[in-house]
């Protein structure tokens, strides 16, 4: 049986989902997503955007959106940081679990041959 207060812990991503390289490879893979369809659209209800302003990454978490998808989900939805969510954001866009494997998939294999 789990401790209580473990159902309170904010998941925490994969080692590399912060790495400069992971993230240059998401922005450079930016239109990746976005061809034929590879993201799911979330609307964003102006009351949570307003509760959450200026903290995207709050935002999600609220969602339920695991942290390893954050940052793909702000450059994929065109914000630069994330305190530039505000309640004039209507929607995001979620890359899909496929696509966004993939893309990880990608950057452990090239990061395990530059390391070797």
């Amino acid at each position: 049986m789990g401790s209580p207060l473990r159902k309170l812990a904010t998941p925490v991503p994969d080692s590399f989902t912060n790495e400069d390289g992971f993230r240059l490879m998401i922005e450079t893979h930016r239109a990746f997503f976005r061809q034929d369809g590879r993201f799911e659209v979330h609307a964003v209800d102006s009351h949570e955007a307003f509760k959450y302003r200026y903290d995207l990454y709050g935002y999600l978490s609220s969602q339920n959106i695991h942290p390893e998808f954050h940052f793909a989900i702000m450059r994929l939805s065109d914000i630069e940081s994330p305190t530039d969510f505000s309640p004039d954001t209507t929607v995001l866009y979620i890359p899909t679990r496929d696509s966004y494997s993939r893309l990880k998939g990608l950057y452990v294999t090239s990061r395990s041959k530059v390391v070797k």
